[in-house]
């Protein structure tokens, strides 16, 4: 059996030449502070906060994570973000998923920021 050999990369960055244009890069980054009224404890928040990780994960196709007040009983913050080749999509799904949070009726959004970079 006789194995092929990769060539070696070289260790400098990828040159864009006329021929080969870069592909644009443009990423949705979207976070929402939430109330979670009926947690009575640490416990109870998280099964929320990631059950609603869990489905917006899983119809969005985005990553999404908690990201801060993750010690505090009835508040979470919550970020999710998406990679498109197109700035109006990435906004788009991500205008999607803050819709979709605010129909979670365990959750309420106090307040939002929605990025495109």
């Amino acid at each position: 059996m006789t194995l092929l050999a990769r060539p070696a990369r070289t260790g400098g960055p990828r040159v864009f030449g006329p021929e080969r244009p870069p592909h644009p890069v443009n990423v949705g980054c979207l976070q929402i502070v939430l109330h979670v009224p009926d947690a009575q404890s640490l416990k109870d928040k998280r099964r929320i906060v990631r059950g609603l990780l869990d489905r917006v994960r899983d119809r969005f196709q985005v990553a999404a994570a908690e990201v801060d007040d993750q010690d505090a009983w009835q508040s979470a913050v919550v970020g999710f973000s998406c990679v498109s080749s197109d700035a109006r999509h990435a906004a788009s799904v991500m205008e999607k998923v803050l819709a979709f949070v605010r129909e979670t009726p365990a959750a309420r959004v106090i307040e939002h920021e929605l990025e495109t970079l």
